[in-house]
């Protein structure tokens, strides 16, 4: 083999044709080589060039041969591998990486020739990618950040495309790893012993550490695997499954793990729904006290059909039931945009909806989520756990909320990988979550809902064109919104009358029949708000309808109150030693959490400002616990102290002899 490298003889490496011109003069244990597609001129190792010819890596063609295949690529705009012999050894360079190279070089001048500059992204760069692909007939095999971080080492290379050939090679080769056989085998000991002990949880972190100390016991001098190495070991070890088995158990593995039907796919508007909550990735801050409080999570929906947004909600904890109902109902029933949000357009997307894919998560599979939307004869999917394209409509759209709105805005926490970000994230937080609203809404209507995609037509126009002849249609069961979100329970008729929720009277006319019907104990189904206590629904068993039922207090004191709220002052009066609080106690209680609330506001820790929002007891709108005067607006008059006699306080005893009984049952 040694013979036939001799000047003037034609190799090929993988998509690479070049020439031998002979030894080269400094230094004689190196041949020079120049590539026929660009007459460069490179050095290569004798040895290595030996190497590869003996292999078959490297093979010897025709000098014609090599001439027609160099003016294909030419002709059809793919590159030549310009890449440095002594770089990159020939035995080395698999197809796979050649042919990733030429791809990533065709699509590099192909955008170079449509005058593309810098690559960054941005909106006039991605729609002359889109006008690329096109031209190439086909999906581009690159992302455009792909794109521009090639171009960005190329330019640093002063631009020799060889800088952005794949360096496959330095991941050990086919059938090779990187990690020596002591930690390979300290590995496998550790998973060993996992497998065979089913009670020990597999958690990355523990793994990693065992196996650093299992190096450390057998005192050897190789460096420890990493987290993400341990990762990938164990995720070939253990199936997902396993792991949550492991974990959380079996009962919540089967949960998460069960089987879904086929997914059904949207032929129509309204046919398929998806829903899913995000990280936004913005911090935002609390109107009271001017303090970053957290991130919010956005729950929003998509039309599968025509990519249309449906509903959102705004919520100041991840993965809410509440905050995906809410959604939901927002995107049934037509919505109305306030002229603070400045929108040029309208949200037009409302309408029954067939089918609601949601995340396969265990706050989505309960009752009430289901319950709810069959009321609306909504059928419910779930998504399969690591299969994002289950609901990939959604997915896309939380990607294009991230890169095209929310990176632009202050307090941009950054990307996940750059912890250095976050404190320039706090530190830029000037958004109210009601202003971000107002911006997120105008930027949804204005901006999203009219950006054409990959068929020329924007998600308002393909929802224009399926209602063109027609009104969307509602739900048939046309339910009351907050009925549908309400939370089931039981209840029994009090012997002075009406019902007991929570230490809170609720009594109507209708009510009062209704237990003259039923009897003085009969146990009724009843639905509670989590965001009021004004009123409770009662069903009645002999019609079947609902009651809607009044709080029989004074509405001084649970207006604004949620659920949660009542429960807090509840368990502060208790704590206080109060068994049985009566009007009054609550009254104070409220004032004092309403003082804690101020207080944790101006908290140095983020999580105690956050948790400031849920415990705000003070009045606002019922059911809108973010709804707070804007800074400079008039203050708000002090609320006032409900005081009630002694008289009534001792009467009002008397008719709650039963409360802390009743409390306990509910």
């Amino acid at each position: 083999m040694e013979a036939r490298i001799i000047p003037d003889t034609v190799l090929r490496a993988g998509g690479v044709f070049f020439r031998v011109l002979g030894p080269c003069p400094t230094d004689l244990t190196f041949l020079l080589l120049e590539e026929i597609n660009t007459l460069e001129v490179r050095r290569v190792s004798a040895s290595a060039l030996r190497t590869g010819c003996s292999d078959g890596t490297v093979c010897m063609v025709s000098v014609d041969a090599a001439l027609d295949l160099s003016s294909d690529q030419r002709a059809d705009g793919s590159a030549s591998v310009q890449i440095a012999a002594e770089d990159v050894p020939p035995a080395l360079r698999s197809e796979k990486a050649n042919s990733i190279f030429v791809e990533k070089v065709r699509w590099l001048k192909a955008l170079n020739r449509h005058g593309a500059g810098s690559l960054r992204p941005c909106d006039e760069t991605r729609s002359l990618f889109m006008e690329v692909a096109r031209e190439m007939g086909g999906p581009p095999p690159f992302t455009l950040n792909t794109l521009y971080s090639a171009q960005l080492k190329v330019r640093k290379a002063q631009g020799a495309y060889r800088a952005i050939f794949p360096a496959f090679f330095r991941r050990g080769g086919a059938g090779q790893v990187r990690l020596s056989t002591v930690v390979e085998g300290a590995i496998g000991k550790v998973l060993s012993e996992l497998r065979v002990d089913a009670s020990k949880k597999i958690v990355t972190a523990t793994v990693t550490r065992e196996v650093r100390n299992t190096l450390l016991s057998a005192k050897a001098t190789d460096k420890p695997p990493s987290a993400p190495t341990v990762k990938r070991r164990i995720d070939a070890s253990f199936s997902n499954y396993e792991i949550c088995v492991r974990n959380h158990g079996k009962a919540a593995a089967d949960r998460k793990f069960r089987n879904t039907t086929g997914r059904v796919r949207a032929e129509r508007a309204l046919d398929v729904v998806q829903y899913d909550d995000t990280d936004t990735c913005l911090f935002v801050i609390d109107e009271r006290s001017g303090l970053p409080w957290g991130r919010p999570w956005l729950t929003a929906g998509i039309d599968e059909k025509t990519q249309m947004p449906m509903g959102m909600d705004l919520s100041e904890v991840p993965r809410s039931q509440e905050s995906a109902l809410d959604a939901i109902f927002h995107g049934v029933f037509p919505k109305s945009i306030t002229a603070s949000s400045n929108c040029t357009g309208r949200w037009e997307a409302y309408g029954h909806h067939g089918i609601v894919v949601l995340d396969n998560a265990s706050y989505n599979s309960t009752i009430a989520v289901e319950s709810a939307l069959l009321s609306f004869n909504t059928e419910v999917e779930y998504a399969r756990p690591h299969h994002p394209t289950d609901k990939e409509s959604i997915e896309r759209f939380n990607g294009t909320l991230k890169r095209d709105f929310i990176r632009n805005l202050p307090g941009w926490s950054g990307p996940k990988e750059d912890r250095e970000s976050l404190k320039e994230g706090i530190g830029t937080a000037v958004l109210t979550t009601q202003e971000f609203l107002k911006r997120f809404t105008k930027w949804l209507v204005d901006d999203f809902m009219n950006e054409p995609g990959d068929d020329g037509m924007s998600p308002r126009e393909r929802w224009r064109r399926e209602f063109k002849d027609h009104s969307p249609f509602m739900p048939r069961r046309r339910i009351d919104t907050e009925l549908a979100s309400s939370v089931p329970g039981t209840l029994t008729f009090r012997d002075s009358g009406g019902l007991l929720r929570l230490g809170l009277r609720y009594q109507s006319t209708d009510l009062y029949e209704l237990q003259r019907k039923l009897g003085q104990k009969a146990t009724l189904n009843y639905r509670y708000l989590r965001k009021s206590l004004a009123r409770i629904f009662v069903e009645n068993p002999i019609t079947g309808a609902f009651l809607v039922v009044p709080c029989a207090e004074d509405s001084s004191y649970y207006q604004g109150i949620t659920n949660y709220q009542h429960r807090l002052i509840i368990k502060s009066a208790r704590l206080a030693g109060i068994k049985c609080p009566t009007l009054a106690d609550l009254v104070e209680h409220r004032n004092k959490l309403a003082g804690n609330s101020l207080r944790l506001a101006g908290s140095k820790k983020m999580s105690e400002r956050k948790a400031s929002v849920r415990w705000d007891a003070r009045s606002r709108g019922a059911g809108e616990p973010g709804n707070h005067p804007k800074k400079g607006a008039a203050k708000p008059k002090e609320q006032k102290t409900i005081v009630i006699s002694a008289l009534e306080a001792m009467v009002r005893d008397l008719q709650d002899v039963e409360l802390e009984e009743s409390m306990h049952a509910n």
